[in-house]
């Protein structure tokens, strides 16, 4: 039997025993981009420095359109008397609403005065507002102020309010509507019906009052206080949030009581001594 002679040139490796490969390094160089990449690049810069532009141009044109929209509202920095009326409406579309129990004034009197003012103060009672007034028997009040200043007071958190007042011992029939805004009433009247879209309504009664109110908003808080040992029929109703009411202001079934009616779609509801 004839035996074939091993090939010479195949080498038998002992895979065991051989070292193991250096890794290939290459020295740094620098890649060239090709001519297309070149027109991406410039093109890419061009968009940014356009979309720079643009938006700088955006807030030039809001600041100077916000700020132009401000000067259409007059100054109003004066304090309007509309006598004692037996009823009184307030529409606000933009800032708070503040009626007060006053011993300073002998009618009810009305002016622009920063927010939590409780008293007109000269000099402060002034912000750029639309104010109509109707005076008579059945009086009405509509503010309108910008919905931006075209400056960094477009940031505040509050508008100036609409400030109230209300001869001591005046009970009138009141009616306070804000699209957005805080609403604080205070003091005793014929009625009180308030409604707010967006913000927290605050009624204060004097101790032992009869003031029937009805009151109702759509995003925020109510609350109601009445101090004393007065009882009333109290009806609520929330769709979302919480209802907390003191058990002894509930007047007894059938018992003949004055009516308090609060109404929240999301918020919380409060009526409490």
């Amino acid at each position: 039997m004839t035996q074939t002679p091993p090939n010479p040139q195949t080498a038998i490796v002992d895979s065991s025993s051989s070292a193991s490969p250096r890794p290939l390094r290459e020295p740094a160089r620098r890649l060239t981009p090709g001519p297309g990449q070149r027109r991406l690049r410039r093109l890419l810069a061009a968009l940014g420095v356009t979309v720079i532009v643009l938006a700088v141009g955006a807030l030039s044109l809001s600041s100077f359109i916000s700020w132009r929209t401000a000067q259409a509202f007059p100054l109003h920095e004066t304090r309007t008397g509309l006598g004692l009326p037996s009823s009184l409406e307030v529409d606000v579309d933009l800032g708070g609403v503040t009626v007060l129990p006053s011993t300073e004034v002998s009618e009810v009197t009305i002016g622009m005065a920063p927010a939590g003012a409780r008293s007109f103060t000269a000099g402060q009672d002034e912000a750029r507002a639309r104010v109509e007034t109707t005076g008579g028997s059945a009086a009405r009040v509509t503010v309108t102020q910008p919905r931006y200043s075209g400056s960094a007071d477009a940031f505040r958190a509050s508008s100036p309010t609409l400030l109230v007042l209300v001869p001591d011992g005046h009970a009138l029939d009141l009616q306070v509507n804000a699209d957005i805004g805080e609403v604080e009433i205070e003091g005793e009247h014929a009625s009180i019906t308030a409604s707010v879209d967006v913000g927290d309504l605050d009624i204060t009664l004097p101790e032992n009052a009869t003031s029937a109110i009805t009151a109702q908003v759509e995003v925020g808080d109510l609350r109601i206080t009445a101090p004393g040992t007065q009882r009333y029929d109290v009806t609520t109703a929330v769709d979302v949030g919480d209802v907390t009411v003191d058990e002894t202001m509930r007047a007894a079934p059938g018992q003949d009581a004055t009516r308090i009616s609060a109404r929240v779609s999301t918020g919380q509801i409060s009526v409490s001594r």
